[in-house]
């Protein structure tokens, strides 16, 4: 169900339950957890003495910290990861399951539909969310509209089976009139619908070399233009960054904030943040993340999948001491949802 980058010991079922017992803790409320307290809330029937023995294994095992000498412990990454793959992530409320129906049920195109499914992941877990478009390369194409615009530039709208849609603008080195553009383009669909894109752009350029001289030149843009949709394709749609801002286990770490800010703003970490999301849902914890200047947040992401296309994959980014479990149940829902919205886009 989740990524394993770190090693782990097989614990005791006591010092199970106290490890569980301590993230738990420190994720609600942010503070060092002490035997005491463990002991009076959880009413482990053992000493305070006993308990204060399996933390300080727990600790020598490295599934906890200690800040200072006097203070409790707190999860470090290895500790989080356990208490990820040991736990049972609960289900959505139903309330959420419900405004989350109603919200990618709504008619709408590709790109709305996305940038929904990152207000609701900000919203329903307040932490900063991110979706990732699908691949684009392996789309087959429904539909491409070639529109004259004037004698040398042409639009031309790319429409895929998952509903996606992609435009350029063509600027061509000699005159072209509006009926060859209607023949190049009712050519295309006639002869390339339902092809793979990749397959598609391949076609067109053998097209070209049969075509006259004056829908050579055309062809040639249209293919030039499809595989530079392919190569440029995927899109990022950022949601609740401001969530990073209020959230309290950055404290005074305005340095780290920059860096997660500078990261999403620039999109390519969070391609590499995101893209090795696995199903139902992958956790990247701190340091298990590919990207050095992200080891203090964590990634919570599954990948969705669209008729006919390579999986997209979405998301939330919070600090280490997130609501993992809380975290997991959300995107799940969201990616499970909003593949079932995009494949009757696709019909």
């Amino acid at each position: 169900m989740t990524d394993r980058t770190l090693p782990q010991r097989t614990l005791g079922a006591r010092q199970a339950a106290i490890l569980s017992a301590i993230v738990r803790e420190y994720i609600r409320s942010g503070e060092p957890i002490g035997s005491k307290h463990l002991v009076g809330r959880y009413r482990l029937d053992v000493s305070s003495a006993t308990v204060r023995n399996d933390m300080a294994l727990l600790e020598e095992l490295g599934y906890l910290a200690q800040p200072h000498t006097s203070a409790g412990r707190i999860p470090t990454d290895l500790g989080y990861r356990w208490f990820v793959d040991a736990s049972a992530a609960p289900r959505l409320a139903e309330g959420q399951q419900r405004e989350l129906d109603d919200a990618l049920a709504e008619p709408a195109d590709l790109d709305v539909k996305l940038a929904r499914a990152s207000d609701i992941l900000s919203r329903f877990t307040r932490y900063a969310s991110a979706v990732l478009t699908p691949h684009l390369q392996v789309s087959r194409l429904r539909h491409l509209d070639l529109a004259w615009l004037g004698e040398k530039m042409v639009v031309a709208v790319l429409i895929g089976d998952g509903g996606r849609v992609e435009k350029r603008m063509i600027e061509l080195e000699s005159d072209v009139t509006e009926h060859e553009v209607e023949h190049v383009s009712h050519e295309i669909n006639r002869t390339l619908g339902g092809l793979p894109l990749d397959e598609a752009q391949q076609q067109l350029q053998k097209m070209s070399k049969r075509a006259s001289a004056r829908d050579r030149a055309l062809h040639t843009a249209v293919s030039e233009s499809i595989g530079e949709m392919i190569e440029t394709d995927r899109r990022v749609f950022v949601g609740g960054a401001s969530n990073l801002a209020a959230e309290e286990s950055f404290g005074s770490e305005r340095e780290t904030l920059r860096r997660v800010y500078e990261a999403m703003d620039r999109h390519s970490e969070l391609l590499r943040l995101l893209d090795e999301a696995i199903r139902p849902v992958s956790v990247r914890i701190g340091s298990e993340g590919p990207v050095e200047d992200l080891h203090t947040i964590s990634v919570v992401a599954a990948p969705y999948g669209v008729a006919g296309e390579g999986a997209g994959t979405l998301g939330v980014i919070g600090p280490t001491r997130m609501d993992y479990l809380r975290a997991m149940t959300i995107v799940a829902a969201v990616a499970r949802t909003l593949e079932a919205s995009l494949r009757e886009l696709g019909r």
